[in-house]
């Protein structure tokens, strides 16, 4: 019988909130061959998906993309809303790595020792209130 030192009659929460308690070294139990079993389930709905896709692929002539699957399965006005949805995907994406690729130039600048002005790193509007800075 495993025998637990905790108020709350829990073992995980107690391996969780004071370390290594009753459950090892990890601080919580293993999870045992399940891993493994959902990565070989997951593996082959991945390749159901992907005969899928290859069977629509090669029913539509052209070379395509998620707008042309959509216009040739659901018709204009769905491959008209899934186009402008990639175009904001593509923005939204874009913007992410453009900020991280600005915090790892003025990473990089600063242990140069070149030190950009704030006005130039600080965004113009924060909340709906303009900042002062330039760009």
């Amino acid at each position: 019988m495993l025998q637990v030192h905790s108020i709350l009659k829990a073992p995980l929460l107690d391996a969780v909130l004071h370390g290594q308690g009753a459950l090892g070294t990890a601080g919580r139990p293993g999870a045992g061959p399940g891993i493994a079993l959902s990565f070989l389930l997951v593996a082959i709905a991945c390749a159901f998906a992907g005969l899928c896709y290859a069977e629509l692929a090669s029913m539509i002539p052209v070379a395509g993309s998620a707008y042309t699957y959509s216009y040739a399965t659901l018709g204009e006005i769905f491959a008209w809303i899934i186009g402008w949805d990639l175009i904001l995907e593509y923005a939204v994406s874009n913007m992410a790595v453009a900020v991280g690729f600005s915090a790892y130039l003025d990473s990089l600048l600063q242990s140069l020792g070149l030190h950009l002005p704030r006005e130039l790193m600080q965004p113009i509007f924060v909340s709906g209130h303009y900042t002062g800075r330039l760009v």
